[in-house]
């Protein structure tokens, strides 16, 4: 257990390095675990004998770790071993919510990092973040949920067109407030009014199918964003193979309206990225077409514009990759709003301080993610090398914040997101490099570093092992901290390169 929970406050927590001599003697003199049972354990400040947290690792190395109001961090598939039991009645079986079923609500790794590092009492760290003291009433997010079920095609279902219409029927679809439909593990974009309209419905939704197996996977968000159980299946399509291309949109900002912001590597790190890939992805994809915005061209019409005409041209078999160089930063929304993870664009004149202003001109991740998932490519591989430079905000709790924002990106799109977000640039120890050290890693990586398998190909699981190995290193040596990315995936893994040689 030691190992994986080192991992965690060693990335997580910089001052304590649990790997060292002595790492773990002084977390647990900051977190006591009492009541060991099996793997899981209670975490007590020692200071205040409050009972703080829980947490679980499982045997295959995934982790939660929790309070007693349910606000929770977790590994990519962490939350499905915690949840509530709901009383249905005494004729009835209580029903059992998995944490994963609330994310939205409850995946608060600010509050859960916030409990561990502060010594105030739990009300008082919960009240900090406009957040109940008293536990959320589940029973009453749950109440209302809807029911969806798949109509047709009828299932095994082995079909000779490309083109199908998937029909359902919905039972409360007053109760709907979102529809989730993942095909091969991306977001299908879907009109979620089309569900509502009567006591049941019988909706369609029409999918483009790729040559093989394709694997669906659909669910509904009742109003309190609760998750229905997913229902799975598998159309095979009989049609042949197509061959796949590789689109690139990538934006690099140098120089900002406000010059104060400028940077020194973000258009090297982005041309470098396209023009390796441009050279070398050719010989796995029939063809690569690549995109940049630079500067005073990194606009949301831009990025808007560009989205919208690759979205004509994509195919579900193709693989789009997004890749963004530049600031980030977590924004200080009003009073009741969920925060998010902004992109700061080329007009953005100041980041702190004028919230309107980053909302006019920056790029949240949720704005993101609703332009990608327009994009019918199944594979999609989403990059942030962001300098952040919102020094202000508690780095600590911005940090979780930004964790939460880009896990969201990827849990809601089904895509891979690979991302740096750094307090600071440290230009001068990167002259060295000519780029930020997480994109000097990544070109590192697609050259052939990061051919884990050793057979011959690279692979978008192979890049993310690689970054999170090698960063860390890069980042003492130069930097003198270690530096640890984030990264979240639930799509599939892909080949995104061939190592030069093979």
């Amino acid at each position: 257990m030691d190992k994986v929970w080192a991992d965690f406050f060693k990335s997580d927590y910089p001052g304590i390095d649990a790997g060292k001599p002595g790492g773990m003697e002084k977390i647990h003199q900051a977190m006591i675990a009492n009541g060991d049972y099996g793997n899981a354990a209670y975490l007590i400040k020692p200071q205040m004998l409050e009972p703080r947290l829980n947490m679980f690792i499982a045997r295959n190395n995934e982790w939660v770790i929790w309070n007693n109001k349910g606000y929770f961090k977790a590994s990519p598939g962490g939350a499905a071993f915690i949840g509530w039991y709901i009383y249905k009645g005494e004729d009835n079986n209580a029903e059992f919510y998995t944490a994963d079923k609330l994310y939205d609500t409850y995946y608060r790794p600010d509050i859960v990092n916030e409990l561990i590092q502060s010594t105030e009492t739990t009300a008082a760290i919960l009240q900090k973040f406009k957040q109940p003291e008293t536990d959320l009433a589940v029973s009453k997010q749950v109440s209302n949920m809807p029911v969806l079920r798949l109509r047709s095609p009828v299932l095994p279902a082995t079909v000779t067109q490309k083109n199908l219409r998937l029909s359902f029927d919905t039972e409360h679809p007053e109760f709907i407030s979102e529809f989730l439909l993942f095909h091969n593990g991306k977001r299908v974009p879907v009109n979620t009014e089309a569900l509502r309209g009567g006591i049941t419905g019988d909706r369609s939704i029409g999918v483009e199918l790729v040559a093989g197996d394709n694997i669906f996977t659909a669910s509904l968000l009742n109003k309190s964003k609760v998750e229905t159980t997913p229902i799975q299946f598998r159309i095979s399509y009989t049609g042949v193979q197509a061959t796949s291309s590789l689109y690139i949109l990538a934006v690099g900002i140098d120089k900002y309206r406000n010059s104060r912001y400028n940077l020194n590597y973000a258009r090297a790190d982005a041309r470098g990225i396209s023009n390796l890939l441009l050279q070398s992805a050719g010989r796995i994809f029939k063809s690569v077409t690549i995109d940049t915005l630079f500067d005073e061209l990194a606009t949301i019409a831009n990025i808007k514009e560009r989205i919208n005409t690759l979205k004509t041209k994509i195919r579900p078999e193709d693989v789009f990759l997004f890749y963004y160089a530049g600031h980030g930063i977590m924004n200080e929304p009003a009073e009741g709003t969920k925060p998010d993870f902004y992109l700061v664009l080329h007009p953005v004149v100041q980041m702190v301080g004028n919230e309107e202003m980053l909302q006019n001109n920056g790029l949240p991740a949720k704005g993101l993610r609703e332009l990608l998932v327009e994009i019918p490519a199944q594979k999609q591989l989403v990059i942030f090398d962001a300098c952040n430079s919102g020094g202000a905000m508690n780095v600590f709790t911005r940090g979780a914040g930004e964790e939460a924002a880009i896990s969201q990106l990827a849990r809601s799109t089904g895509f891979t997101v690979l991302a740096s977000t750094n307090q600071e640039q440290f230009a001068s120890e990167l002259n060295e490099l000519k780029h930020g050290i997480f994109t000097y890693a990544l070109l590192k990586g697609l050259e052939g570093d990061a051919d884990l398998m050793k057979d011959g190909k690279i692979t978008v699981k192979e890049i993310e092992l690689y970054l999170n190995e090698i960063i860390p290193v890069l980042s003492e040596k130069y930097k003198g901290v270690q530096q640890f990315p984030q990264s979240f995936s639930r799509g599939m893994d892909f080949p995104i390169i061939l190592k030069p040689g093979n």
